[in-house]
């Protein structure tokens, strides 16, 4: 998943999201095949493509499909039938934003779902978004939540909007959720992320250069639990994945692009006996935090076998790579602690590949969406050493794409 950035009011090159790595898994996807989508902006467009799951190889798989205008950000709800995409520049229909549906068909294509949702509450007199960005879906498949971002200048344009999932039709939950908690300015909302056990929201405010993090309750509406300093400019956070017997979302990690920092956090989501009696879903920074990063990271991915975590550096065309601690969730940079990518890489995805024998290390792929490149870089991933390795020529895409996910 990627989401793009804005610097107070100026438009700047895109970033995320998304940031968003997932792995194969039992759905209405066949399950024989790897799968990924790239959104683009260049032409409005979701193209889908077939993972060779033997060397991480793309191929085209059907025909692109439209979106509004400026797409941003991309999810798949957890039985990875339908699929939402947000659309920046603004939440009103009349600037061509608001969120797309779709489903999945078994091969893997999306069909449109219905006209393009605008982004607004349900208040008497709705309010509206301004520049909707980051997505997330509980685990349960029941809500979906959207960043926006909102302008520096309006206090509380910088907010959570919150949705139901019905298949692929959305229906607003209560009101706008102010994310600036006594700032002088919008908060910049622009990337949000669910605790592993659904119960928790944490938001990415790139104006405030915080992170809020919230209570959901079972309608879906959002309590303020603590707002939490991070780095400058804020653009993507991330729960730590699933490996092997470590659960997932023991950790929260927060891209910094203006600071070239990752601010990572113990997340009380799940009782333990070093660290949270109680879960209640507040955060503590992880010793050595923040972790540095090549300039401008905008992008956070995990391998889903291996503890290696991956951010992209979209200033410095670079992808930084860590080794990562799932006891403490400290980040050290690998021996080759970066790798270049195309122009501008503004989002990361993670498919598990080829497991591991007795005699050969398995072997995972990377996929960097390339902003100013209109490419998609493939890596092979060690999954004993995390060292990426380029696989072959960058697929060509349409220009400016802005977001990949896998399936």
């Amino acid at each position: 998943m990627r989401i793009k950035y804005r610097w107070l009011s100026l438009v700047l090159p895109l970033l995320l999201i998304l940031a968003s790595c997932s792995s194969s898994s039992s759905s209405s996807i066949n399950g024989g095949a790897g799968f990924l989508w790239l959104t683009a902006q260049g032409n409005t467009t979701v193209q889908a493509y077939t993972i060779n799951l033997g060397n991480g190889a793309l191929s085209l798989n059907g025909r692109a499909v439209g979106t509004a205008n400026a797409p941003t950000s991309i999810v798949i709800t957890p039985k990875a039938d339908a699929a939402f995409i947000s659309n920046s520049g603004t939440g009103a229909l009349s600037f061509g934003g608001g969120i797309s549906a779709y489903t999945i068909n078994s091969d893997g294509t999306f069909k449109v779902a219905g006209s393009t949702v605008p982004v607004s509450d349900s208040a008497a007199q709705p309010n509206t978004c301004a520049n909707p960005m980051g997505l997330a879906i509980d685990p349960s498949d029941k809500f979906l939540f959207v960043a926006c971002q909102g302008t520096f200048g309006d206090l509380n344009s910088g907010a959570v909007f919150v949705f139901s999932i019905s298949g692929t039709s959305l229906a607003p939950v209560g009101i706008r959720t102010p994310t600036n908690n006594g700032t002088a300015t919008g908060s910049g909302a622009v990337s949000v992320a669910v605790s592993a056990s659904g119960n928790y929201l944490y938001v990415a405010n790139q104006f405030a250069n915080t992170v809020s993090s919230f209570q959901i309750s079972s309608s879906g509406a959002l309590t303020l639990l603590n707002t939490y300093p991070v780095g400058i400019a804020p653009s993507a956070v991330f729960v730590s994945v699933a490996q092997g017997t470590i659960p997932a979302g023991q950790y929260l990690y927060v891209a910094n692009t203006g600071s070239n920092n990752i601010s990572g956090f113990a997340i009380c989501d799940a009782a333990n006996a070093s660290s949270c009696s109680t879960p209640n879903g507040l955060l503590t920074p992880i010793a050595g935090s923040p972790f540095a990063a090549e300039p401008g990271p905008v992008a956070i991915a995990m391998d889903p076998t291996a503890p290696f975590l991956y951010a992209a550096d979209e200033q410095a065309n670079q992808i930084s790579q860590y080794s990562w601690s799932s006891g403490t969730g400290v980040l050290t940079p690998l021996s080759t602690a970066m790798i270049s990518a195309g122009g501008s890489p503004v989002a990361l995805a993670i498919h598990s590949g080829v497991a591991a024998t007795a005699t050969a290390a398995g072997i995972d792929y990377l996929y960097a969406a390339n902003l100013n490149a209109a490419s998609v870089s493939v890596y092979t991933l060690n999954t004993t050493t995390g060292a990426l390795n380029v696989s072959g020529s960058p697929v060509t895409t349409p220009s400016q794409p802005s977001a990949i996910i896998v399936r």
